[in-house]
């Protein structure tokens, strides 16, 4: 019953959520009356509570929150609450300065937040484990048909079986590497797939039609397309529900949606973040934070700029050509730190060049070509500032993979361009992961795409705040 009803559930735990927060600030404002910070009455926040619920509800509704899917786990009901009550949190803040809300007491907002939350996640958790144990005592059962191989079924097989708490229940599997054996039904009989074709094209539906079953999971396509193509059609008749997991790609696939090219239904497979809400929050933080650093520190980068004119003979910036997402060419921005090269050939530094860092890119301590203003711009990534514009104009991002050069791309491998994947970054994994000691371009790739395949808006916080730190250090280059 309560798959059935799942969307009505679904609805009834959102409005119990939006009630929780409420009890929980009006619990709060009790628990704080006659305190060092004096509140107002309760009836004044209201504005300000209602408008906090409904930007949580909003999003909790947007993500598809629910604690009653078949992948739910305690991880992700956690997870969704917190990145629900984040993004809430930032669309109140953006509302509440848009409407200009009176100020209010900031322990009394967020210590409604963290009381609210706490309670919320009570809730769900308890009816998730509810949920759950009614499923392990086999209660409102679902069966499941599963077509497979000899390299994925032992797999689902055993996930099902070791979670009962799934409420899914084998009712026969189909091993595509053995198909004239039939059906393994689940009292161990077989029932035969012959058919007069002799691919048991036909039999198909006349085996479904003597079982009870409501979704069937397809994990083998490549052996037989014809024979599942006839499958799912079989299904999609009598109304069971597919669960396709396509064997034509490779396991580390990570990001999947469903969508539609004008009226054309697709299903997209990427194995980097390209689209969602946690997207578009990047992206609107990549504009607000370059946009407001070029005009706090408009002053100190004009000034750094007069100053490598006064040392040494060229211009400020280097603009240099760089490869961006998926291969797009645009022109990064730095302040120079090097000598012009006529002033590189008459010094005769650039004999004593060599490449520390194996692979297509060149790093090396000590370059010569580096003047002394360079160097104290470079140990404390001043160089990196005018890259600002480059995050302003969309050719980067704060955080992600460094844009290589044209000449290093030309020399990657084939695995190595899904570094390319993802808008390249001022700063990224490898640079708050000791990037001195990196010598390896191997490594530093696969820092990359550690970074891709984890990639969450909580982690980008993290890299840029071990980024502050490392400038403050000055263990730049």
């Amino acid at each position: 019953m309560l798959r059935e009803y799942k969307k009505v559930l679904d609805v009834l735990h959102l409005v119990v959520t939006g009630a929780l927060i409420v009890a929980a600030y009006a619990v709060l404002h009790w628990f704080m009356q006659g305190r060092a910070e004096p509140l107002r009455a309760l009836r004044d926040y209201m504005p300000t509570i209602g408008l906090l619920t409904c930007s949580v509800l909003l999003t909790l509704s947007h993500r598809g929150f629910s604690a009653f899917g078949a992948f739910a786990t305690p991880a992700s009901v956690l997870g969704e609450l917190a990145m629900g009550y984040a993004l809430g949190l930032m669309i109140y803040v953006f509302a509440a300065y848009a409407l200009k809300l009176p100020h209010l007491s900031r322990a009394f907002i967020f210590g409604g937040i963290a009381w609210s939350y706490a309670g919320v996640a009570a809730w769900h958790l308890g009816t998730y484990a509810f949920y759950r144990r009614l499923m392990a005592l086999g209660w409102n059962a679902r069966r499941v048909l599963l077509v497979g191989s000899d390299t994925n079924l032992p797999r689902i097989t055993e996930t099902l079986q070791g979670h009962k708490s799934l409420g899914l229940a084998i009712a026969g599997v189909i091993n595509m590497d053995r198909l004239q054996e039939g059906i393994l039904l689940e009292d161990g009989r077989r029932e035969g797939l012959s058919a007069s074709d002799g691919k048991g094209l036909s039999d198909i539906g006349a085996a479904l039609d003597s079982m009870v079953v409501d979704y069937a999971f397809f994990g083998a396509y490549k052996q037989n397309p014809d024979w599942i193509e006839a499958a799912m059609s079989a299904c999609q008749e009598r109304g069971i529900e597919i669960w396709l997991k396509p064997d034509f790609l490779q396991e580390d696939v990570l990001f999947s949606r469903f969508d539609h090219l004008q009226d054309i239904p697709m299903l997209i497979f990427s194995l980097s973040p390209r689209q969602g809400l946690g997207i578009l929050v990047k992206q609107a933080i990549d504009l607000a934070l370059s946009l407001l650093l070029l005009v706090l520190l408009a002053l100190p980068m004009l000034a750094v700029a007069l100053l490598i004119r006064l040392e040494s003979r060229g211009p400020s910036l280097f603009k240099q050509t760089r490869v961006g997402l998926n291969g797009r060419r645009f022109s990064m921005l730095k302040f120079r730190t090097m000598v012009e090269r006529d002033q590189v050939s008459a010094t005769n530094a650039a004999p004593a060049l060599h490449n520390e860092l194996s692979g297509p890119i060149f790093k090396m301590t000590g370059d010569p070509r580096i003047t002394r203003l360079g160097r104290i711009l470079r140990r404390y990534s001043i160089d990196e500032l005018p890259q600002l514009w480059n995050v302003l104009t969309g050719d980067m991002s704060l955080v992600g993979p460094r844009p290589p050069l044209p000449s290093e791309v030309r020399h990657y491998e084939a695995w190595q361009r899904r570094r390319l994947s993802m808008r390249p970054g001022m700063t990224g994994l490898w640079q708050v992961s000791g990037r001195n000691a990196i010598k390896d371009f191997n490594e530093w790739v696969n820092l990359d795409l550690k970074y891709i395949d984890s990639w969450s808006l909580w982690q980008d916080a993290k890299i840029l705040a071990r980024t502050v730190r490392a400038v403050v250090m000055g263990t730049g280059v």
